[in-house]
This record gives C-alpha cells, sequence and structure tokens, in this order.
C-alpha cells in the first residue's frame, strides 16, 4: 500500500472529513479506525488547545547505599519525564514504596545504557521510587511541567 493512502483509496485528509489540527479544537478530537488486518492504524486528531510542556527540572539521584529504595517526587503539573543511569548500571523503579530495593513485584528495571520517557500525562503528586544492587549509582531524572 502506497504511503499515505488507506484502504478503500481513501487518503487521510477525506478519510478523517478534511479537519486540521488549525481548526480543530480538543473538544473534537475524534478517531479513526480501520480493521487491525490491515496494519492496526488508529489515528487521534487533536486541536490546537493542547497544553504543551515548557518549564523543565533536572534531578541527580545518588543511589548512595547498594540495594537501598531512595525517592523523587516529581514536581507539581509534571507531563512529561525521562531518567538515565549516568553511572552505567541497571536500576529497578516502581511507582510503590517498597518494592525495589529487595526486588518485589511490582517493579521494572531499566537497563544500563537505556532511557526511559514518558510524556503527555498527568504526574502530578508521584513518586518515583529507585534502587540499584551498585552503591553509588547517579540517576538523571528530567520532569518537564
Amino acid at each position: 500500500m502506497p504511503a499515505g493512502v488507506l484502504p478503500g483509496d481513501f487518503n487521510f485528509r477525506s478519510a478523517v472529513g478534511g479537519v486540521s489540527a488549525t481548526t480543530d479544537s480538543a473538544s473534537s478530537i475524534r478517531p479513526f479506525q480501520y480493521h487491525t488486518t490491515t496494519r492496526g492504524m488508529t489515528v487521534h486528531i487533536v486541536g490546537d488547545s493542547v497544553s504543551i510542556s515548557t518549564a523543565p527540572v533536572v534531578f541527580n539521584l545518588t543511589l548512595t547505599v547498594a540495594d537501598t529504595e531512595y525517592s523523587q517526587a516529581l514536581t507539581a503539573n509534571a507531563k512529561d519525564f525521562r531518567f538515565r543511569c549516568r553511572t552505567l548500571f541497571d536500576v529497578r523503579y516502581a511507582w510503590v514504596a517498597g518494592k525495589v530495593a529487595a526486588p518485589t513485584a511490582p517493579y521494572l528495571t531499566l537497563p544500563t545504557g537505556s532511557d526511559y520517557q514518558s510524556d503527555s500525562n498527568n504526574l502530578s503528586s508521584q513518586t518515583l521510587y529507585l534502587a540499584s544492587s551498585e552503591a553509588g549509582v547517579v540517576v538523571e531524572i528530567e520532569v518537564w511541567s
């Protein structure tokens, strides 16, 4: 199938009724879907009133003692964030206290050399819990509000 052509020879513009991001509003967000066996595409038309993150805050959290839980509260109105281990070790993380020091589900692992990024969320009042099997690990956290 050529790029830009949907099943049934509909181009994107006609398939969604000719709307554009410059004329739509957030109240008119609507999905367009077609059958999952024909590539499973879902497109959401989003208006121009979407709030954009503009205020970055950086945290450098040192996990001083191995297998000990450390926490970082995210900023008020946090929408996007990413983190990575500056010192190239695996880092365990969770959104619930008491899960990462002695690994207990549910927790996740950020592998050595990887970044974790999450955007377009409402992360206000959330706390990230972190631990590593190595002492002295530094985790770089970037939060956007």
